[in-house]
């Protein structure tokens, strides 16, 4: 077209009433969608930055639950921690040891039939002492010789323990328990 012809034209358009309103209201609907645009961009990058706010706080929430979880369970723990501190401390021998499965047995109405030792075994810092013990009697004194030795003043593990049915006895059980005693120190 002619450039004239387009100067005219738009002259001639803004003379017109219906015409020049027509295009102030088209201007204005486009002004008016890029003013919507930018603030829905701002809206949504507000949206954006408030979510990332809200995920970080949870996540903290989250830490200082599990905090708090860590340290409540580390505190309530404590005691047996202490307890079980001193049964390290606690010094014996395999042969103490030894009498003391004895002893027990006894005390419950178990009979020993035999027992092995192994050779101790220093192990950062501390040193395990490996029994093996036979063990005859009736099912409810091997639960109680096996509750009381939970208790012991030693820290003593119950690694393996196999119950079967004793030969020619009814009523009777024979029992094979491997036990760990363990003590702070080092092997000479």
């Amino acid at each position: 077209m002619n450039p004239m012809f387009d100067r005219l034209f738009i002259r001639y358009i803004f003379r017109l009433p219906a015409l020049r309103a027509a295009a102030l209201s088209l201007a204005g609907s486009a002004v008016l969608c890029l003013l919507m645009s930018a603030l829905a961009w701002t809206a949504g990058a507000e949206r954006q930055r408030l979510a990332d706010e809200v995920a970080r706080l949870r996540r903290q929430q989250v830490v200082n639950v599990k905090l708090e979880n860590s340290t409540r369970l580390a505190a309530a723990s404590l005691p047996q921690l202490e307890a079980l501190e001193r049964m390290l401390q606690r010094n014996f021998s395999q042969s103490e040891i030894a009498r003391q499965l004895t002893e027990l047995a006894e005390k419950n109405g178990l009979k020993v039939d035999a027992q092995t030792y192994a050779e101790k075994i220093p192990a950062a810092g501390y040193i395990a002492y490996q029994q093996e013990i036979t063990l005859r009697g009736s099912y409810p004194a091997l639960r109680r010789y096996l509750l009381e030795l939970r208790q012991s003043a030693a820290w003593i593990e119950t690694g393996e323990l196999r119950v079967q049915h004793a030969r020619n006895q009814p009523g009777i059980v024979q029992a094979i328990l491997r036990v760990v005693a363990y003590k702070r120190g080092s092997a000479p």
